[in-house]
């Protein structure tokens, strides 16, 4: 299991390495086919240096969505069989996740993926979701089955709606 959380840790060292770390020996074209899936390749051959340029300790000289789809590219090469997202793609934007969320779309059947999320976007393409409130499930099922009950979801999905 392998996880991404709304502030992933990047350490100092190369976009390479933060990328490839404990997946073993891995070759280039491998990180940037993994880069190119979390939609962030094009970004790191845009900037001097490309996959060998310097990323400071907690990755504070590239933004958060960067750092995210660093994250997301690292869990992408390492391939595990359960990958949960806690709040993984909160600083992408909505083509940016979209991107992400095909990926992901294309584990369905092969992997378990646990998104938590607040952005219903992030839930559209989910097989199941749990609502919670309080710290208990109060609500179960696909997104289309929650917007045709009463409950918190509906509310959530018309607040979604008006802002």
């Amino acid at each position: 299991m392998d996880n991404v959380s709304q502030n992933p840790f990047v350490f100092s060292g190369s976009i390479a390495d933060n990328i490839a770390y404990g997946c073993g020996d891995v070759n280039r074209a491998a990180i940037q086919a993994a880069a190119a899936k979390a939609g962030i390749h094009d970004e790191i051959v845009a900037i001097p240096g490309g996959y060998d340029a310097h990323l400071h300790e907690r990755g504070t000289n590239i933004s958060g969505g960067q750092r995210q789809r660093i994250a997301i590219a690292h869990v992408f090469l390492k391939n595990p069989p359960i990958l949960v997202l806690d709040e993984g793609t909160s600083a992408l934007d909505n083509v940016r996740e979209q991107k992400v969320q095909m990926t992901l779309d294309a584990f369905r059947g092969v992997k378990t993926v646990i998104l938590v999320a607040h952005r219903l976007t992030t839930l559209r393409s989910a097989d199941r979701i749990l609502v919670f409130d309080q710290g208990r499930i109060v609500q179960a099922g696909s997104m289309d089955e929650l917007a045709d009950q009463e409950g918190v979801f509906r509310e959530l999905m018309k607040v979604a709606e008006t802002t």
